[in-house]
């Protein structure tokens, strides 16, 4: 196995806790979370931040209250956790109640290597062949900005109503997924009262599954789902690979488009992100610095992700004498094509922000609104090939 298993011990007493660590270190490649305690208190923990693959739950079989909560969790995270039951007072009666509790594996204690190992593989392999696969898979479009103040949460945000307003017609989802979650202003954008935001992913990261991320949304009137950027600071480190990775798949399993804002820095989990996406766009605009760091962020793109990637210049002057630079030069400074270009138009956009509405319902016949409706289109079309997160992917 690549990856060392990531196991959760609730154990009663500190010999068990020596048994189990003993035969983990001996037998199995793995990293060990031993907790003493209660399983109703202590189950929903995690392994070094992660959902563990295995929880190993010492409970006592004539204790409704532990069957119970055994129960509740091996069905609540069925998809990412096999759970085993282990117990000094096994008995035939006993083992009933935890089968009808849901809970198959069961190691007797005290507890023998072989035993253990058997378990582990038996459960493990139940996971896999119960873990459910996505039946429909969406496009991921992520928004990356060359450098801050150029606009790129504007494009998100209404390139994403624009989708939600096209996908409704098909009785499809949208959503937008504020990963800038320290900066982010895409609920602010959209006029939106962030009642929850991604700070309850974050800080329950074991509890993430379909259902819970749809909590943990925001809908616009389009029926644009939007997971808002926190209120509060959360240190860039809180969200990690696996579960960027996670909110991506739940998020793609059954909405048409998945809109993504990354943050303006590098950050651990953002190449997974990226590396998951059907199409990165690159927002720029003509003037020298944006450029410049444009063609950087293009050399890491290149070097790093297979994805498709689509540069796009905001606030386009269309009277071409008003843009600092061309866009032939820009696209030589760039060392390829632009791809979509938005038009500047202060007074309308910052109306539609301020408002929180589509630019289409404030002003229909403006150029700006025009190039997002077109942006829209252009992104369908482009992405009607087969998607990057294919299903065997998302497992």
């Amino acid at each position: 196995m690549q990856q060392p298993i990531k196991i959760l011990a609730v154990l009663k007493t500190r010999e068990t806790n020596q048994a189990v660590s003993a035969v983990a270190a001996r037998a199995v490649q793995a990293q060990i979370d031993v907790r003493i305690g209660e399983v109703r208190e202590l189950a929903p923990r995690l392994v070094n931040g992660h959902v563990p693959d295995v929880l190993l739950a010492d409970v006592s079989l004539d204790d409704s209250d532990d069957l119970e909560a055994l129960g509740n969790f091996a069905r609540t995270h069925a998809a990412s956790t096999a759970v085993i039951a282990t117990s000094s007072n096994a008995t035939l009666d006993g083992m009933r109640r935890l089968m009808r509790f849901g809970i198959h594996d069961f190691v007797p204690q005290p507890i023998i290597e072989s035993d253990l190992m058997n378990a582990l593989e038996a459960a493990l392999q139940r996971r896999q062949q119960t873990a459910p696969t996505p039946t429909k898979t969406g496009r991921v479009i992520t928004i990356l900005r060359a450098c801050g103040g150029i606009g790129a949460t504007t494009v998100a945000s209404q390139t994403a109503l624009a989708l939600a307003q096209s996908a409704a017609r098909r009785q499809q989802r949208v959503a937008l997924l504020d990963l800038d979650f320290q900066n982010g202003s895409c609920d602010l954008a959209l006029d939106l009262d962030p009642a929850v935001t991604i700070q309850a992913v974050l800080e329950a990261p074991e509890r993430l599954d379909a259902s819970f991320l749809d909590g943990s949304m925001l809908k616009q009137a389009s029926g644009l789902e939007v997971l808002a950027a926190s209120r509060k600071h959360i240190p860039f480190d809180a969200m990690t690979p696996e579960l960027a990775h996670s909110i991506l798949r739940y998020a793609a399993q059954d909405r048409a488009y998945v809109l993504v804002e990354l943050p303006r820095v590098s950050c651990r989990w953002t190449a997974a992100v990226l590396a998951a996406s059907d199409l990165v766009i690159l927002v720029t605009q003509l003037t020298v610095p944006a450029l410049r760091q444009a063609r950087r962020e293009l050399d890491m793109l290149t070097a790093s992700t297979a994805a498709d990637v689509a540069v796009l210049v905001n606030r386009y002057e269309r009277r071409w004498w008003r843009n600092r630079v061309k866009l032939r030069e820009a696209e030589t400074a760039l060392g390829r094509g632009v791809d979509f270009m938005i038009a500047n138009d202060y007074d309308t956009v910052s109306e539609a922000l301020n408002a929180g509405k589509p630019l289409m319902e404030l002003r229909r016949g403006a150029r700006v609104s025009r190039d997002i409706v077109q942006l829209s289109e252009r992104l369908q079309e482009r992405l009607k090939r087969e998607p990057v997160f294919q299903a065997a992917r998302l497992r």
